[in-house]
C-alpha cells in the first residue's frame, strides 16, 4: 500500500500536464465560436438573366448575358451559365457561384469577403506556390494569378476600403477563360 500516495502523485501530475495542454486549445475554440457568431449573417443576392426585347432581326442571334445582382457587387456574366446556389463561408460575406454550359465544367466563382489583398490566404496561397500561379499586377489595388496546372485557372482579387472581391474562372479541359474573366471585371460595380 506504500505506492498508492505515489499513484495518487503521478495522476494528479498528469491530470495537471493534460489541463495545461488542453486549456489553450479550448480558450481558442471558444474565441474562434465567438467570432465567427458575432459576424454579421451573408447577403443573399440574386441571379437574374437580361431580358431585352430584341426588335432588330440582325441581332436575333446575339447571346443575351446574365446578371448578377448582389448587396455589394453587381455583374454580368456570358449566357448559358447557371447559378449553383453556393452560401458564403468564412469572411466571405456574399459568393455567386456559376457553372457553364455543356460538358465542360467551365465554372465562375465572384465572392465578396471581408480580407485586404495583403491578408488573403488566397494571395498567400498562390504567392508560395510560384511553381504552380504566375502572378501579374494590375492597376487599381488589384491582383491576377493564372495557372495552367490542371486545366485553366484565372483568378483576380479587387481590393476596396475592408472588403475584396475575388472573381475566379476554371476550366477543367484548359478553355482560356480569359475574355470571359475580363468581361466580369470589366462590368463588376460596387454599391
Amino acid at each position: 500500500m506504500r505506492w498508492l500516495p505515489k499513484a495518487r502523485k503521478h495522476l494528479t501530475r498528469r491530470r495537471i500536464k493534460i489541463s495545461a495542454i488542453l486549456s489553450p486549445v479550448f480558450v481558442v475554440a471558444g474565441i474562434l465560436y465567438f467570432s465567427l457568431s458575432a459576424m454579421n449573417s451573408p447577403a443573399v443576392g440574386s441571379v437574374k438573366k437580361i431580358n431585352i426585347p430584341n426588335t432588330d432581326p440582325a441581332l436575333a442571334d446575339v447571346p443575351k448575358d446574365g446578371l448578377f445582382d448582389g448587396k455589394y457587387v453587381s455583374f454580368s456574366y456570358p449566357e448559358g451559365y447557371t447559378d449553383l446556389k453556393q452560401k458564403p463561408t468564412g469572411t466571405y460575406v456574399e459568393i455567386a457561384s456559376l457553372g457553364g454550359p455543356g460538358k465542360a465544367n467551365k465554372q465562375i466563382t465572384v465572392g465578396v469577403s471581408k480580407d485586404s489583398l495583403k491578408n488573403s490566404s488566397g494571395v498567400i496561397f498562390r504567392r508560395q506556390n510560384k511553381d504552380i500561379y504566375k502572378e501579374e499586377s494590375e492597376p487599381n489595388n488589384s491582383l491576377v494569378f493564372t495557372s495552367s496546372k490542371n486545366g485553366y485557372e484565372r483568378i483576380t482579387f479587387i481590393a476596396r476600403g475592408d472588403l475584396m472581391a475575388s472573381v475566379s474562372v476554371l476550366s477543367p479541359s484548359g478553355y482560356d477563360m480569359k475574355s470571359i474573366s475580363d468581361q466580369i471585371i470589366g462590368s463588376l460595380e460596387w454599391k
